[in-house]
């Protein structure tokens, strides 16, 4: 673990500029558009939430998921892999 956060891996891989998350899932948009992607998104981490507390999983465990969900979707296009 590092000694502060602004040496952390997650503030140095994951911290992104804003024009740069906006330019994630640029195939998608072509297909769709932002707001129906971010409804997209939406949906998906509101069906975790709600599966996480009908399993009885914890907390951490459900936003550990949600993270999971959101970095692999900034990096690749829902046409691609279907979260389905």
């Amino acid at each position: 673990m590092a000694a502060s956060f602004k040496n952390s891996s997650h503030s140095k891989c994951w911290l992104l500029p804003k024009k740069e998350v906006l330019k994630s899932n640029a195939s998608d948009i072509v297909a769709t558009s932002r707001d129906e992607i971010l409804k997209l998104r939406l949906y998906f981490v509101e069906m975790m939430h709600h599966m996480g507390k009908e399993l009885k999983l914890r907390q951490r465990v459900i936003s550990s998921a949600v993270v999971f969900f959101k970095r692999f979707y900034l990096k690749r296009s829902f046409g691609e892999y279907d979260p389905r």
